[in-house]
């Protein structure tokens, strides 16, 4: 009993000892001194206002010590160092005399906050908000809000840090497009430029000062350019001083003053004065006099600038024409000009020694390499990078360091021009390397960080804040470890491994860390080719030849995004919440970004090289895939303008996007003008033949059978719409579809059966002449252990769900066996969801014989395999069913598949082997395949597609499988919208192109190919088995024929099966001999483009039973040579 009491008197003063922000019975009081400057107060206002976000109670600032519990004192303020010494002695003796130090602890009840100065006193706050509030310091521009908890409270708060490595850490916000027009009530700024006319909006700088402030960062270039006699702009200035940033000047403002500003001063003044020192250097002195005292206001926090540069970030001299011409004469007159802004300085700050650097960006990187500029005793040299972030230039390693002078490091994280600016592209690990250079060389006095518009660059700005405040203890890959953790919890590995991938994507050599090239390259290199593809096609002539290059520059790169792409959309349908969110705007959205850009890119490309090659048809195909590449552009803007972020691309003007609609427009207008093929010639071949018509494609109700069927599957889980697309069911001509009944979709109350869905698709269906062929799967969650309802979920496997689908089973069947003859157990149960072989096994059986019982006549079909290269788990079944006597529950098995090259059959024969060992009567169907036309989830996701490519895939998948007589459903009829834990995105592969909401775009190139194989390849026609031919031709061809049942007539099916499909239409004449065959008529007839052509007399043969055609012209899709009465053709003469 005394040791109970003990124990609980022992907690008791354990507990009293604790520190309480927010309890039950308290809420904290948060002393500021009134000796500290109001930027710790505002500091502790961020406390109060996380605290109140977090548990819905708010501290109270005071400055009475009597009761606070929240102490913030920094020690080189003497009344606030006293007050510390009588609270906690001893407690800042570590701290006096350091630059931005801090300790973090609780004594008792009390949390005290000492900061060897002012900004110490904030990190420190900054940092125990972080570490034990749980507050991301980039909270709001990455959209992370902190978890609400009802509690705040520690048995131990213990935070300390030493001296910076970097002395000074800011942020340069350049190129501030989307922050200028994000909010829109910053003011006017005049300005003679394209961009800026606007100045951030108060509310939006605040939360970038604070961003930085939390990050530990303590110096601001607010903005592009900051004329100081704006009083909008001079409260950019006022604002960041307020919060305790040290400010200073872009290196195009020397002394605050920019050519704009400058011309404006001298406007203001009735005169006019031409931007060139050379020949007024008295008006540069006096408006570098007259701005200087305006900063000096600022006094301590001022960081001078000092430089001379031109209009708009370029060189002096191509402002002045008369500034020297070499280097000596150039470095003299930057030289003297910093001498005398010195003076001008020294005269108007009232420092010992006023705090000033020159930033040596491009021409100054070069005069400085080359031994030209003099800089001011006490002005610290800062270096640059090559921009964008990946080189330091050959000053920093050349450059001798001069005794007693600081130097500093200016590093982009972004620059507009070549970029990144809309899509991140540095990795931690660059950005590691640069600044371990700086270290190494003791540049550790200044750092700058070009940081745009914050959103895009969240990760890289929170690295770089760490490593430049404790350079030794940072390591990336630990770094990044830990962000991915802390962001994304259980999903942290898969994380990491898409951010890794998504910067590998800007590396084109990574043994050599030669980059690839980024957005803003891009977006000029595709406006550039635009340009002069328009003047081509308006003026004629000649491309310079280049296009291939770029391309070759483009593709690997794009492939690399299509994989993050691919990797992005299944981990971000594993994520929820935040982490979701946070993951779609800071990745995602960038991605598809990039990918529009790539894709818009290319499409100019090909459309250029294809006016080169004569082909318009080309030209327009191109142009007009340029608008789906605009959409994904768009798609990425929406998906990272949720929210309070709904307008944050309103300002896109330095990339502007927008333009690259103008271009498609303008481009499509001209390709609409030029001369077309004509209607006598093909738009495919090189040797034309005269076109006499159209292949004529008919509906399933004009088609009497077929062994063609089309996939509407994921109507079970609403990833399609079937009303949305059913109109082009019927016209397709496939005369059945695959619908997947959904167990858990008509079944959400135990017994209680909803049919009207599954009516609607069945009814609908056969309506127009389209036979439905039902899956039953898959479980349903509303049974204990009763499966999931998606691909990946197991079997039901309690005793009550297996009642309860025993149930379901005999309820479909007893319900559609008047109009649904065909039946599937399952989908892909062999794809590694916990399901065994001899699990399947006994559960298809047990469903077949439910099935056969009810539906004595039905046709019943196994698996729908995933995995067609073993046979083990379709043989675990065969054996169980020859053992019980039970093969007859077998009609067929289904096979899937999605080889890159779609001629690979393998599957079909591997399985026919199987069944054969077994049974005469079980056939082998293709039950789903088909290719994406463009980025995609699930199968293929890995290769680069587009609409041309599917369409050839599907064309040759569906050949290849009708020259062995194998029945065939293509997947699918319309894309899919999946949404599920481990697959989210649209699935490409459906024959109509479907807008975000489901609802049909348009159909594809694969929907009118399809269209006419269902309508040739019906069962009027039959195999010839032993059709034999021979080619003197190197190339390896598929060759398929058929004969009509009626009278014999010929359709042989040709097409080069090589490789994979390509986006190339280009061909090659073959000559071809077709033994025991006879034409009276033949013509040719291209599946893709449904065009029929005459083959000149001249070009084909008969003799002593064989035809042969010589330079036939065959390319990578399937084309026919055909009697002509075989066809059915409209249009011709």
């Amino acid at each position: 009993m005394k040791t109970a009491l003990l124990s609980i008197a022992m907690l008791l003063a354990a507990h009293a000892s604790a520190f309480d922000l927010v309890s039950p019975t308290q809420t904290a009081t948060v002393l500021v001194p009134a000796s500290e400057p109001e930027c710790v107060r505002l500091a502790a206002e961020d406390l109060v206002s996380d605290t109140k976000k977090i548990t819905g109670k708010t501290p109270t600032i005071t400055q009475r010590a009597d009761d606070a519990s929240v102490v913030m004192v920094s020690v080189n303020r003497p009344e606030s160092a006293a007050l510390l010494e009588k609270l906690a002695p001893g407690f800042g003796d570590g701290l006096r005399g350091k630059w931005e130090t801090y300790r973090v602890e609780n004594a008792g009840q009390r949390l005290i906050i000492a900061g060897s100065d002012e900004r110490g006193t904030m990190f420190g706050l900054y940092a125990f908000i972080e570490k034990y509030l749980g507050v991301d310091p980039l909270c709001y521009w990455a959209s992370r809000p902190p978890q609400r908890r009802a509690t705040l409270a520690w048995n131990k708060v213990k935070i300390s840090s030493g001296e910076p490595t970097f002395r000074f850490r800011g942020w340069f916000i350049n190129d501030e497009d989307l922050l200028t027009e994000f909010r829109l009530d910053g003011g006017e700024r005049r300005i003679d430029y394209p961009y800026y006319h606007r100045v951030v909006s108060p509310s939006v700088s605040a939360g970038v000062f604070e961003a930085a402030l939390r990050l530990q960062m303590n110096l601001i270039i607010p903005s592009s350019f900051v004329d100081i006699r704006n009083p909008a702009e001079a409260r950019l200035i006022e604002d960041a001083t307020r919060r305790g940033l040290f400010v200073t000047m872009h290196h195009v403002e020397p002394v605050g003053v920019s050519a704009f500003g400058f011309n404006n001063f001298w406007k203001d003044r009735g005169e006019t004065v031409p931007f060139q020192i050379t020949q007024r250097p008295e008006k540069f002195h006096e408006i570098w006099r007259e701005y200087a005292g305006r900063w000096a206001k600022f006094g301590e926090r001022v960081i001078w600038q000092l430089g001379l540069r031109g209009i708009a970030d370029r060189p002096v001299w191509l402002a002045d024409p008369n500034v020297p011409k070499s280097d000596e004469g150039r470095g003299k007159l930057i030289s003297d000009a910093m001498a005398k802004q010195w003076e001008i300085i020294r005269s108007v700050d009232r420092r010992p020694q006023p705090l000033a650097t020159t930033t040596l960006w491009m021409e100054g990187a070069a005069l400085h390499a080359a031994g030209r500029l003099k800089f001011p005793e006490g002005v610290a040299v800062i270096f640059s990078d090559n921009s964008p972030g990946w080189e330091l230039q050959e000053d920093f390693y050349n450059v001798k360091r001069e005794p007693g002078r600081n130097y500093g490091i200016y590093y982009h994280h972004q620059l507009w021009g070549t970029g990144p600016h809309l899509v991140q592209g540095v990795s931690v690990w660059r950005t590691h390397k640069i600044f371990k250079e700086a270290v190494r060389r003791g540049s550790t006095n200044y750092a700058m960080l070009n940081v745009s518009n914050v959103r895009e660059f969240v990760l890289g700005l929170d690295a770089s804040a760490r490593m430049l405040r404790d350079f030794p203890a940072f390591d990336p890959g630990k770094y990044l470890t830990a962000w991915c953790e802390q962001h994304f919890g259980k999903e942290a590995k898969a994380a990491e491994a898409v951010y890794r991938r998504q910067f590998s994507t800007f590396l084109a050599d990574p043994a050599t860390g030669k980059r690839a090239m980024l957005d803003g390259e891009w977006m000029h290199a595709g406006v550039r080719l635009a340009k002069a593809l328009a003047a081509r096609m308006e003026k004629g002539g000649k491309s310079d030849g280049k296009t291939a290059g770029l391309l070759k520059k483009l593709r690997p790169q794009l492939e690399m995004q299509r994989g993050v792409g691919v990797a992005a959309s299944e981990l971000a349908g594993r994520l929820e919440g935040d982490a979701r969110e946070f993951f779609e705007n800071n990745l995602v959205a960038q991605h598809k970004i990039m990918m529009g850009l790539l894709c818009w890119v290319e499409h100019v490309a090909e459309a250029d090289m294809a006016l080169d090659a004569g082909d318009a048809g080309e030209v327009t195909r191109h142009i007009q895939e340029t608008k789906e590449a605009t959409s994904l552009i768009e798609s990425g803007k929406a998906l990272a303008s949720r929210g309070e972020f709904k307008d944050w691309y309103r300002g896109d003007r330095k990339m502007n996007c927008a333009q690259l609609n103008e271009w498609t427009a303008k481009l499509s207008a001209l390709a609409s003008k030029l001369p077309k093929v004509t209607s006598r010639q093909s738009p495919i071949t090189s040797h034309p033949f005269p076109i006499i018509g159209k292949l004529a494609t008919r509906s399933a109700l004009e088609i009497k059978s077929s062994t063609w069927s089309v996939g509407g599957e994921t109507l079970d889980r609403d990833f399609a719409v079937f009303a949305n697309y059913k109109k082009y069911l019927g016209p397709l001509g496939a005369k059945g579809i695959r619908v997947q009944a959904g167990w858990a979709k008509c079944e959400k109350l135990p017994g209680v059966y909803n049919w009207e869905w599954l009516d609607e698709v069945v009814n609908d269906s056969r309506a127009q002449g389209v036979q439905p062929w039902l899956e039953v799967s898959y479980g349903n969650p509303i049974y204990p252990d009763g499966g999931g309802t998606g691909l990946g979920a197991g079997l039901p496997k309690s005793a009550e769900a297996l009642a309860a689908w025993d149930k379901w089973v005999k309820a479909i069947v007893a319900r559609y066996k008047d109009r649904v003859h065909e039946w599937e157990v399952w989908n892909e149960p062999d794809g590694g969801h916990g399901i065994t072989a001899e699990g399947f096994a006994e559960f298809y059986l047990r469903t077949a014989a439910i099935i056969r019982a009810e539906q004595p006549k039905a046709r019943i079909y196994a698996f729908g395999l995933a995995n067609t290269s073993k046979t083990e788990f379709a043989e675990a079944l065969l054996k169980l069913a020859k053992e019980r006597g039970q093969l007859g529950l077998i009609d067929a098995i289904t096979i899937h598949g999605y080889p890159k090259n779609p001629d690979s059959t393998k599957a079909v024969d591997l399985f026919r082997e199987l069944v054969a060992r077994y049974s005469d009567k079980i056939e082998i169907r293709q039950g789903e395949t088909g290719a994406p036309s463009g980025e995609t989830v699930g199968a293929l996701r890995d290769v680069p597609w587009t609409e041309l490519k599917q369409a050839k895939w599907d064309l040759r998948r569906m050949l290849a499988h009708h020259g062995k007589d194998v029945p065939f459903n293509l997947f699918t009829l319309c894309e899919l919208k999946y949404a599920q834990p481990k697959m989210t995105g649209f699935n490409r592969k459906g024959l109509l192109r479907c807008n975000d909401d489901k609802t049909v775009a348009a159909p594809k190139l694969a929907y009118f190919a399809a269209q006419r194989v269902f309508s040739i390849f019906d069962d009027t026609l039959e195999r010839i088995r032993d059709f034999k031919f021979t080619t003197p031709s190197d190339e390896k061809l598929a060759v398929f024929g058929c004969r009509q049942k009626a009278d014999g007539a010929l359709v042989a099916s040709v097409w080069l099966n090589g490789a994979p499909p390509t986006d190339s239409n280009r061909t090659t004449p073959v000559d071809l001999t077709f033994h025991a065959s006879r034409f009276t008529s033949p013509v040719f007839a291209d599946l893709l483009t449904g065009n029929v052509h005459e083959i000149p007399r001249d070009l084909w043969s008969a003799e002593g039973g064989n035809v042969t055609f010589r330079q036939l012209p065959f390319y990578d899709s399937p084309v026919l040579i055909a009697e002509r009465a075989a066809l059915a053709i409209c249009g011709g003469r």
